[in-house]
């Protein structure tokens, strides 16, 4: 086992990110292993999406999770509603159409 002392480890950026990010050297390519895997992936959801863009592809993919997690969290309630047994939702929807036709 190697013991790595942080101070003098060697950094390098990432043409993908930002470039104040830095990584490690010497992690036996694991960040490029994971920028080819992204990459790949990335790739396949602009095809699947017809995207200009991989950014255009990312926020798709990002917004389609987050809405796909909020129906989850919305499932979560059902049955926990109780409803006004006396209230009369047909009659409340012929009043709504009644104005907006007016």
């Amino acid at each position: 086992m190697h013991e790595i002392c942080h101070e003098s480890r060697q950094f390098e950026t990432s043409p993908v990110t930002h470039p104040d990010v830095r990584y490690p050297i010497g992690i036996e390519g694991a960040t490029t292993k994971t920028n080819a895997a992204l990459d790949t992936l990335i790739e396949q959801a602009r095809h699947l999406g017809h995207h200009q863009t991989g950014e255009q592809a990312v926020t798709a993919a990002l917004n389609e999770y987050i809405r796909h997690r909020k129906q989850l969290e919305i499932l979560d309630h059902f049955g926990t509603i109780d409803y006004d047994p006396t209230c009369d939702y047909k009659k409340m929807r012929q009043l709504v159409r009644i104005e907006l036709d007016q």
